[in-house]
């Protein structure tokens, strides 16, 4: 059964007005959240240096200036970046049972797998500019084809704001009471038969639906030269919920709905299975009745048979659908995950009664003040500098010079005038300048208190950005600055850190579900690491945590590793195991093939033939070495037959043995022997 007659699609207007009337009330929750757009929009072009109306640009042009922006804004906002960039961390899997701990090793290796594959350190950090602007980040964690891997695996994917519509807020967002959610999507026509055509019939329902035709020269120029809009967020500002901008898109919806269902939960005493099931009461009572009849059989009590529990009861059900404009299902069903609920991590920052606040609406009237002071002062030093003309009409008039003549020439640069000076009269009386010098000090005052104010209201002040002290000012009150500025930030950035565990806490989930087999986990850095899906079927539980890698605490902790190596505590391979040094790699290699090779020389010399076995030695080499520890013997005989008692006469009387010394020029050439043997 195609799409053509799945899902209702062919059963009339009601199915679909049903679906209609769930796409107005989508269209509802859009549109409560407006201001929230609004805001997010006007923080964006605050940020990114378009600062002034529309209105006030135009008079500042008519006074002949041109509008100048001090963009406080950018500057706090990348301080911020930079701080949590320096203290992001990673996700760490912690097993909360002793004899499960190198499962938590290997699924934390399985989560940053995840994080290497869709890029997820760059994606968080566009997330954490937008969790500052629009005080909302959304994030979808699905399991899926992957084209640039040839594999299925955990897919990541931001979402913009301006798409997203859920149920309205009653309190401060750390509650999971949203029934409904989802995003407004687009995609080619090409796209959409991928994703949701099986076969032909398919595909031709979908074209019917958005009324094209792949095939055609038209459909070709819509898809590739109907979309000429330029790159800019124009699209985003001006969407609307029904009706796309783009000829060669097609609009469609994903909802997801918290559905109240009737179902049957049981738990099965024979294996200890506890869900739910599709089968009925009446079913499982069938079932309980063949088990007792079966222990009968065996000769069993039937109160030893191991029967099913079950109860029927209301319970809450995630459920998706995805809609086309006109009321078609592409495609519907209940939560596939593990975790039953839809796949989108929610983040919130400063909301009160519902309320969103974004951190950067604190200072944008600070920002519009700032540039309004900025352009004061330079008002009042270019008019002071122009100062006041003052001339004698009747003179210029004698001359043919009117009075807009001399405003032109006035406000030009090279200007020029010949007139007729009266007698007994200077130039300087009949025509004069007057200007002063303004008294700007105030108003550069004012601006400056502004600046400091907003970077204090964010927590960005000059020390943690770094900025070189003032004469005098001791060591100990500049930390004590820093660390008072990132007192007002730690709030935001916790808030970023919450987002990313909720998010790793679904992606486990994910894997727990989906990766049922062995795979190769790609991790920079480190090499053949495979995950055992056995790991799934063990009861263990494990909790999200951020580890900081930044380079002070790496440095810190290797010290102190260092330390116990020169007190003996610790040896030195394993500090090259635990250590974040570059050399420390390298360093635990050299000395595993060190010991490798000490290993195989002890082994060759244990496994040296002894002096009775046949030797590969040359015959006269081999006397010749063993007749070497009988020369030291006897070397050694003198001194120990002068230590003997003198009255002694069984040596005297009877006569010197043999001596086997060889001499010094036969010792020599077994030497010589020796050395060229080893040379081979």
């Amino acid at each position: 059964m195609g799409l053509r007659n799945a899902y209702g699609n062919n059963d009339g207007d009601n199915t679909r007005g049903d679906n209609i009337n769930l796409l107005r009330l989508c269209k509802e929750y859009w549109d409560g959240l407006y201001n929230i757009r609004l805001e997010a929009k006007n923080n964006r072009k605050m940020l990114h240096g378009y600062q002034w109306t529309h209105a006030e640009l135009q008079a500042i042009k008519n006074q002949g200036r041109r509008a100048i922006t001090h963009n406080i804004i950018s500057q706090i906002m990348a301080n911020l970046t930079g701080q949590y960039l320096a203290s992001k961390g990673q996700p760490i899997a912690i097993a909360r049972k002793r004899e499960s701990a190198q499962n938590g090793k290997m699924m934390s290796l399985a989560i940053e797998h995840c994080i290497d594959i869709n890029h997820d350190s760059q994606q968080d950090t566009k997330q954490f500019v937008r969790l500052a602007t629009a005080g909302l980040i959304c994030s979808r964690i699905d399991f899926g084809y992957i084209n640039e891997k040839d594999r299925c695996d955990i897919i990541t994917q931001n979402i913009n704001p301006h798409t997203l519509f859920f149920t309205p807020l009653v309190d401060d967002g750390t509650k999971d009471n949203i029934d409904l959610i989802g995003t407004i999507c687009e995609d080619s026509i090409d796209g959409l038969i991928v994703s949701f055509a099986k076969d032909g019939d398919d595909a031709d329902f979908i074209k019917e639906i958005y009324n094209t035709d792949t095939d055609t020269e038209k459909s070709f120029l819509l898809r590739n030269y109907a979309s000429l809009s330029a790159q800019n967020s124009s699209r985003i500002d001006n969407m609307d919920f029904f009706l796309t901008e783009e000829n060669s898109l097609c609009r469609y919806y994903e909802v997801w709905t918290k559905e109240r269902r009737l179902t049957v939960r049981y738990h099965d005493t024979a294996n200890g299975f506890l869900g739910t099931t599709d089968l009925s009461l009446h079913d499982i009572d069938l079932i309980n009745q063949e088990r007792i009849m079966q222990c009968v059989t065996n000769g069993l009590d039937p109160q030893e048979a191991k029967l099913i529990n079950a109860e029927q009861r209301y319970e809450f059900v995630w459920h998706y659908r995805f809609i086309t404009p006109q009321g078609y299902i592409l495609q519907e069903g209940d939560s596939p995950f593990k975790h039953q609920k839809h796949p989108y991590v929610l983040s919130f920052f400063d909301v009160m009664d519902g309320q969103i606040h974004p951190v950067i609406s604190n200072i944008t009237e600070l920002q519009r003040e700032i540039n309004h002071l900025y352009m004061q002062a330079d008002f009042m030093n270019g008019n002071g500098a122009k100062g006041i003309l003052f001339f004698d009409k009747k003179l210029f008039a004698s001359s043919g010079i009117s009075s807009d003549d001399i405003k032109r020439g006035w406000s030009s640069f090279n200007a020029a005038f010949g007139v007729d000076v009266p007698q007994g009269k200077t130039l300087d009386g009949l025509i004069r300048q007057f200007y002063t010098t303004g008294n700007v000090q105030p108003i550069l005052n004012l601006y400056a208190n502004n600046v400091s104010m907003a970077q204090q209201i964010i927590g960005v002040n000059q020390a943690i950005q770094g900025q070189a002290p003032k004469s005098g000012t001791p060591s100990s009150r500049y930390a004590q600055e820093t660390a008072n500025a990132q007192l007002n930030s730690k709030p935001f950035i916790e808030a970023m850190a919450e987002f990313k565990l909720k998010k790793y806490r679904k992606m486990l989930s994910l894997i727990q579900q989906y990766y049922d087999r062995e795979r190769y986990l790609e991790v920079a850095g480190k090499e053949n690491l495979s995950f055992n899906p056995d790991i799934n079927d063990i009861d263990f539980d494990l909790s999200i945590t951020q580890e900081i890698t930044a380079a002070n605490y790496s440095v810190t902790e290797d010290d102190k590793l260092f330390e116990l190596v020169r007190q003996g505590f610790l040896p030195f391979d394993m500090y090259c195991e635990l250590s974040h040094n570059g050399f420390a790699k390298q360093a635990l290699e050299l000395i595993k093939q060190r010991q490798q090779e000490q290993a195989s020389q002890q082994s060759m010399l244990s496994q040296a033939p002894s002096p009775q076995s046949p030797s590969p030695l040359p015959d006269a080499l081999l006397s010749g070495l063993q007749n070497l520890p009988a020369q030291e013997q006897s070397e050694e005989e003198p001194a120990y037959a002068e230590e003997e008692d003198d009255n002694d006469t069984s040596e005297q009387e009877n006569p010197p043995q043999q001596d086997n010394r060889l001499d010094e020029r036969q010792r020599e050439e077994q030497l010589r022997l020796l050395q060229q043997f080893l040379n081979k």
